[in-house]
């Protein structure tokens, strides 16, 4: 081991386009195959970590997310470098990761502490914290993940990393259908409006929403995907947005019958008057005969 590369995931607005799915030059193939259609990644020529992925492309929840290098430690010169984020840039999490790691690197414990001050900015991380794999010690919370390698892992760790940005992406995508969800309806807004957000969330939830997005033939890495699933919420928070969108069916079905109920009175009180007005020239009509008759 010869140092800790220290990265931070940002949220990006442009979104990659014509770039398709590969890691490290290589196919995904452990994702839904729906799921694969919608993500888009662009990978840095310069850096084994840097990537920029677009997440459910083809949604209006769209999420853009970029993993950039923040910096190292070097173990050999005990030299940090950390650059501080671009202001106005929006930071969802941190990563540090180091590979070719021995055992004793982690007794020594300056690996947790300096992994430790990057994500928390403290030193509360501890060695109960790691979980050990086959092939790595690794921990992982909404701060952010460690991942410390036995070996020269760049492809493995580039997979966690974008498990990680696809939890990310998630959260955020649910969040906004939250915000958009509640908006809407405590301001002003019609139907159609209300409508047209109830048919793309409920789509986003049916098409993009896997709880298990991981082939289970993968097995390591579906076990990473259920740790960031329990990191991030991801289940709890599904469960705010269905039952948000129970809400807004219901309220969507009142107001749809309150219409045509509305259409249906209107409708009657139309033909009443119509009727009344029938009957009222019905009489006129009568009045007129019998003037005739008895010559008035």
């Amino acid at each position: 081991m010869k140092k800790i590369t220290f990265l931070r995931l940002e949220v990006e607005n442009l979104v990659v386009k014509n770039r398709g799915l590969s890691l490290c030059g290589q196919n995904v193939w452990m994702l839904n195959p729906i799921l694969k259609e919608q993500i888009e990644v662009e990978e840095s020529v310069e850096d084994d970590f840097e990537m920029k992925i677009s997440f459910f492309t083809k949604s209006r929840f769209c999420q853009t997310i970029s993993c950039r290098k923040a910096g190292f430690w070097d173990v050999t010169s005990d030299k940090e470098c950390i650059e501080p984020p671009k202001s106005g840039s929006i930071v969802l999490g941190k990563i540090a990761i180091a590979v070719s790691v021995q055992e004793n690197d982690i007794k020594q414990g300056i690996l947790l502490q300096r992994a430790s001050k990057f994500i928390r900015k403290s030193e509360t991380l501890n060695e109960e914290e790691l979980k050990e794999l086959p092939n790595e010690w690794r921990s992982l919370d909404g701060r952010g993940l460690v991942l410390f390698g036995k070996n020269c892992f760049v492809a493995q760790a580039k997979r966690e990393i974008f498990l990680v940005m696809l939890g990310l992406a998630y959260y955020r995508a649910l969040q906004q259908i939250n915000d958009e969800l509640a908006r809407m309806l405590s301001e002003n807004y019609t139907i159609e409006q209300l409508d047209e957000l109830y048919k793309d969330a409920s789509e986003f939830n049916a098409c993009y929403y896997f709880h298990n997005p991981i082939e289970f033939s993968r097995y390591p890495t579906f076990k990473a995907w259920q740790d960031i699933r329990e990191a991030y919420h991801l289940q709890e928070k599904n469960q705010e947005v269905t039952s948000q969108l129970v809400q807004v069916h219901q309220i969507l079905s009142y107001r749809q019958q309150k219409k045509e109920n509305q259409i249906s009175e209107t409708r009657n009180n139309r033909l009443a008057f119509l009727g009344i007005l029938l009957s009222a020239l019905g009489i006129i009509e009568v009045i007129d005969v019998l003037k005739n008759w008895f010559g008035f």
